[in-house]
């Protein structure tokens, strides 16, 4: 296991090298939606989202590393109950998290991409306050100033597929 990791790593290594030569360094800002979302007020509570949307800013700081702020909306959240008493309820969720991006590969019409995020969120309606995460071990970008975006992850901002438009500026 070990092994195949280290290839994996590697190989990606060799590739985000052959497109350092069509680096973008500025900023991205999208819009997203996704059809669930996943989130926990703790460990006994876990809630699923329906439509969530959310804007999300990132500086490519360097050729790789990007970091930026995500605001997520989930408008219709149903929280499962692993307590003794089983109450379902709905509520709106409110989420900020920052982000960090590392980008593979990079040319000028397509970005390869993994994006961790943790934050804090708020439920509306039941009034507390959750932890929010995001993890998606690939996103796509295709376009140069206006582009499309997918993401395969699961958090707080999109399961298991998150989808946008954006703009990127320098």
């Amino acid at each position: 296991m070990k092994n195949v990791i280290l290839a994996f790593l590697l190989s990606a290594m060799s590739l985000s090298s052959i497109a350092k030569e069509n680096d973008f360094r500025g900023h991205d800002v999208t819009m997203n939606m996704a059809v669930l979302s996943i989130s926990s007020l703790d460990f006994n509570n876990v809630g699923l989202s329906m439509l969530p949307m959310s804007v999300q800013y990132v500086y490519q700081h360097t050729g790789h590393l990007g970091y930026g702020i995500i605001a997520n909306y989930s408008p219709d959240r149903i929280d499962f109950s692993c307590g003794q008493d089983g109450e379902r309820e709905r509520v709106s969720c409110f989420s900020v998290m920052p982000t960090f991006r590392f980008t593979w590969i990079s040319k000028r019409r397509f970005t390869l991409y993994s994006k961790a995020s943790v934050g804090i969120g708020y439920a509306n309606g039941i009034k507390k306050c959750f932890a929010a995460a995001q993890l998606s071990p690939v996103g796509i970008t295709f376009g140069k100033t206006v582009f499309g975006q997918f993401e395969l992850g699961a958090g707080t901002q999109g399961l298991p597929l998150l989808f946008g438009v954006g703009f990127r500026f320098k």
